[in-house]
């Protein structure tokens, strides 16, 4: 199984960079559909 690129999370307010990091979830990673 491959591992899943990192993110950084943005306070919204602030704009500043939280301390931890999430995995992309696998949604983002999904193809986009031609038909649609």
């Amino acid at each position: 199984m491959s591992s899943r690129p990192f993110v950084t999370i943005y306070d919204g307010i602030t704009g500043e960079a939280e301390k931890t990091q999430v995995r992309l979830p696998a949604v983002f990673l999904a193809p986009i559909r031609g038909d649609v």
